[in-house]
């Protein structure tokens, strides 16, 4: 009886690596150009049916949200965090705000020169600003308290903690 069992799970691993390899080939030929729709990979597969169609549906829906993302973070074509944005009049105490390089949900990333050493860093401040709970600003102090023990080439040296005059937290980051 176990290998029964053992066969069959041995035989839907076979058929659900094959489904993965015909999802990775049509995720690289689509990435590469080539215009290739849902049911000429069906038409090639039909032995997989339905799970590869169930699959293939899955993966429109993620390339129609990574479209509606990109759409969503381009301001007149060019990406939001690498346009040339000034940055917002914003006072920080010993920084030289040069421009915005990254926005997420919780906070927006300024490339700047520190004023006292003249090198470039960045500096993250909290997306809210004054009208973030007490919950956000824990959190991203906590993240700042975090990041500032740990020390390895993958991740950013955080070098400052403090707050914009403007009373925004801001730890800044060696780049």
């Amino acid at each position: 009886m176990s290998n029964g069992q053992s066969t069959s799970m041995t035989g839907d691993d076979s058929r659900a690596s094959r489904i993965q390899a015909v999802l990775d080939d049509c995720i690289q030929r689509r990435l590469a150009g080539e215009s290739l729709s849902d049911e000429q990979i069906i038409a090639t597969h039909p032995d997989l049916m339905p799970e590869l169609g169930d699959e293939l549906r899955k993966l429109g829906r993620i390339q129609e949200a990574r479209r509606a993302a990109n759409q969503a973070s381009t301001v007149n074509g060019s990406p939001l965090g690498w346009a040339d944005e000034t940055p917002p009049r914003m006072d920080l105490p010993g920084y030289d705000l040069v421009r915005q390089i990254g926005r997420g949900g919780q906070a927006v990333v300024y490339q700047a020169i520190q004023l006292a050493t003249g090198r470039k860093v960045a500096v993250k401040v909290l997306l809210e600003g004054p009208f973030a709970s007490a919950r956000e600003r824990s959190r991203f102090d906590r993240e700042a308290q975090i990041l500032a023990a740990l020390a390895h080439p993958n991740i950013v040296q955080i070098i400052d903690r403090g707050m914009t005059s403007e009373g925004h937290p801001c730890p800044a980051a060696c780049i």
